[in-house]
């Protein structure tokens, strides 16, 4: 798979879903208490990454 096909696939619908999907349930954890606001700036930059999102992207939490 060429690199201009993988980006696409990256920022395609199915997986900016996953990737959201993931950030909502730790936003609940954290509004449950589960987690500190450290934790989760630290999780979302490890659920980016799985994703493939770059950091400073317009999708990137």
């Amino acid at each position: 798979m060429e690199k201009e096909d993988r980006k696409h696939d990256v920022y395609g619908p199915e997986n900016l879903i996953r990737y959201h999907t993931a950030l909502s349930f730790v936003d609940r954890l954290m509004s449950e208490g589960f987690l500190r606001p450290a934790d989760r700036a630290e999780i979302y930059t490890m659920i980016a990454r799985k994703y493939g999102i770059e950091l400073d992207s317009i999708f990137a939490a």
